[in-house]
C-alpha cells in the first residue's frame, strides 16, 4: 500500500498497539477511539454534509441553471424551445418547422412525468430562449408555427381517412 494511502489502512486498539499506547488490554471488549479516530470521523461526517449540500443545491438553482444556460446559448445565436409533457398532434412537425423556417431547435426533455427541477429549467430557459427568438424572428412564430403543423397532422389524417373532418376538434 502507498504511503499516502495508510491512513486508510484500519488500525486496531486493542492487543499489542494498545499496550504499546497505554490502553488496557481489550481483546475481547470495544475498542476505544484514539484522536485519529476522532478526526476522521470529523472530516467524514464534513464530506457527507458537503455533498448533501451540494445535491440540495444542485436541486435548488434548477432555474438559475437555466436561464444562464439559455443566455449563454442566445448570445452564441442558438435558439431552442424545450417542451416537456404529453405531446400534442403535429409536434414532430411543428420541430421540423421551426428548425428549417427559422433555425429553431425544439427539444422534448421528458414525457408524462416531470420533476419540479425539470420544469423549473425549462421553464427558466424558455423564458429566455423563446422571448430572443421572438424579438429576432416576429412576436408570434410560436403560435403560428404550431397552429400550421397541427392543421397539417390534421389534414393528413383526413386524407387517409382517420378523420371526418378536415378542421381540429376546437375549430369544429
Amino acid at each position: 500500500m502507498p504511503c499516502y494511502l495508510q491512513w486508510l489502512k484500519p488500525k486496531p486498539l486493542f492487543g499489542k498497539r494498545a499496550r504499546k499506547i497505554g490502553y488496557p488490554n481489550r481483546s475481547l471488549g470495544v475498542p476505544q477511539i484514539d484522536a485519529r479516530g476522532i478526526y476522521m470521523l470529523k472530516i467524514t461526517v464534513i464530506i457527507v454534509l458537503t455533498l448533501f449540500g451540494l445535491l440540495v443545491g444542485w436541486w435548488e438553482t434548477a432555474g438559475i441553471r437555466g436561464y444562464m444556460v439559455a443566455s449563454f446559448d442566445v448570445a452564441r445565436g442558438h435558439y431552442e424551445e424545450q417542451g416537456y409533457g404529453l405531446p400534442g398532434p403535429g409536434r414532430p412537425e411543428y420541430a421540423r418547422l421551426l428548425r428549417e423556417r427559422y433555425g429553431i431547435e425544439y427539444r422534448q426533455v421528458a414525457l408524462c412525468t416531470v420533476s419540479d427541477e425539470l420544469v423549473n429549467y425549462a421553464d427558466a430557459y424558455n423564458s429566455v430562449s423563446v422571448a430572443a427568438a421572438q424579438r429576432k424572428f416576429g412576436p408570434d412564430i410560436f403560435e403560428k408555427t404550431y397552429k400550421e403543423a397541427e392543421n397539417d397532422w390534421y389534414l393528413k389524417r383526413f386524407e387517409t381517412g382517420l378523420e371526418t373532418s378536415p378542421l381540429p376538434l376546437r375549430l369544429r
